[in-house]
């Protein structure tokens, strides 16, 4: 049979008599101080754990809004009107439809930063006036974030021109 082991623990009255190596001090004082260390410890565990859920800030989201031309899109209508389509009306050899179509980028102070041609006539004048147009834009609204924060936004900017004979 295998030896069986028993480890035998002294009784706690015992302890008050037994010292340490170093420097005489009584085990059970270094007990006493240990458990007084883990009660401390827990204590600030707990307290940190307390003050910390008061602490957690919540934060409304609300939904991210895109930035918006002044006026509306009526007004851009009537402002690619005056900049882009009465100029070509005027044109010899106009198309009687043109569509455009750009990206552009907005910086979080409602200012056109960076316009991209994705989609152009096949005449180059006329895609100069429409890039033209955009970049010489009035300030939009800037685009606001989650937490309500202005912030920089890139749209696509569509423009689809059709002359009629009356327009001629």
């Amino acid at each position: 049979s295998e030896p069986t082991f028993v480890l035998k623990s002294p009784p706690i009255a015992n302890l008050q008599n037994v010292t340490s190596n170093k420097g005489g001090h009584c085990v059970r004082q270094k007990i006493f101080r240990l458990t007084k260390y883990i009660i401390i410890l827990l204590t600030l565990f707990q307290l940190t754990v307390i003050f910390g859920q008061v602490q957690t800030i919540k934060i409304r989201k609300e939904k991210f809004v895109p930035a918006i031309f002044p006026g509306g899109n009526d007004s851009m209508q009537s402002y690619f009107n005056r900049t882009v389509v009465d100029k070509v009306k005027y044109m010899q050899n106009a198309p009687d439809k043109i569509q455009f179509s750009s990206l552009v980028d907005i910086s979080a102070d409602g200012k056109i930063t960076k316009v991209r041609l994705i989609k152009g006539s096949s005449f180059p004048f006329i895609d100069s006036l429409f890039v033209d147009a955009v970049r010489k834009m009035p300030t939009w609204k800037p685009a606001t974030n989650e937490v309500g924060k202005k912030t920089k936004d890139k749209q696509i900017l569509p423009l689809n021109v059709i002359l009629l004979d009356d327009d001629l």
